[in-house]
């Protein structure tokens, strides 16, 4: 009896931890884009994208095409920014979107913006955690769910994972767009790259993953894979160098410039 009631207060102890780890890391998150979002403003216009074309329309219509998105659907944008991209997308599909931000800042400024852009029957913001989508808003609803940069912000893959298989409807899909760990089979260059990708992690609140991890979360929750592939619109590296060089930052700190991630699009249907 003693060793079984050691066993269930160790149980609760660890899960304690991991709550508590999550609501540490949820907090962070929201603190970085409440101070930070004027700043992505000033650097990436509304769309706050570091892998983009040179112009916002061919980046958006590129991801209407990738993601299937037509006339007619729900969309979920899981970490919607100001909803530089719900608002585009709404003006050239007639579709209904939910945009969802952790950001109190940002939630504000994307409400804003969609009444200003006259979309306010077409777009609803959300001020909430991409992790409880399903107390949010119920199940078999969307049509799609689009993570744009977003995800990378998870620190339950499983628990999102899970809750996007819950809101989706049947035949429905997610779309991740996205930044993962480069492979290097020197070892000096692969040490570097990792010490370059911890300090990404550090300075942006985000997770510089395996893109092995986000497939296996996505298929372990009942996901069917569709898509898994380099990212296929020509890299822009303006606004990434405006927002380092305004804000000062330097990933390599007088370092040898290294490929530290790739560019990746995946795409899950719920069958």
């Amino acid at each position: 009896m003693k060793r079984c009631l050691l066993g269930t207060f160790s149980s609760l102890a660890f899960w304690k931890s991991i709550s508590a780890f999550v609501r540490r890391r949820r907090q962070s998150v929201r603190q970085y884009y409440d101070a930070w979002t004027d700043r992505y403003l000033d650097s990436f216009g509304d769309v706050f994208q570091a892998a983009r074309a040179e112009r916002d329309e061919d980046l958006i219509a590129y991801f209407v095409r990738m993601a299937g998105i037509e006339d007619g659907m729900r969309v979920l944008d899981a970490g919607c920014g100001v909803c530089g991209p719900s608002i585009r997308i709404a003006q050239i599909a007639d579709v209904k979107i939910d945009a969802v931000t952790i950001s109190p800042v940002q939630a504000d400024l994307a409400r804003q913006r969609v009444r200003e852009s006259g979309l306010s029957d077409k777009i609803k913001v959300h001020l909430g955690d991409y992790s409880e989508l399903g107390a949010m808003f119920g199940h078999d609803c969307f049509d799609r769910i689009i993570f744009l940069e977003s995800l990378c912000h998870a620190k339950r893959l499983g628990k999102v994972a899970g809750e996007c298989r819950d809101v989706l409807r049947k035949g429905g899909q997610v779309y991740v767009k996205d930044f993962y760990r480069k492979h290097h089979s020197d070892p000096a260059r692969k040490a570097w790259a990792d010490v370059v990708s911890s300090r990404v992690e550090r300075e942006f609140r985000c997770n510089v993953r395996e893109v092995s991890a986000v497939r296996a979360a996505l298929a372990e929750a009942g996901l069917e894979e569709v898509t898994c592939r380099p990212i296929g619109f020509e890299l822009s590296e303006f606004f990434m160098e405006k927002f380092a060089t305004t804000n000062q930052i330097n990933i390599f700190e007088g370092g040898e410039r290294v490929d530290w991630c790739e560019w990746l699009e995946l795409s899950y249907k719920k069958t």
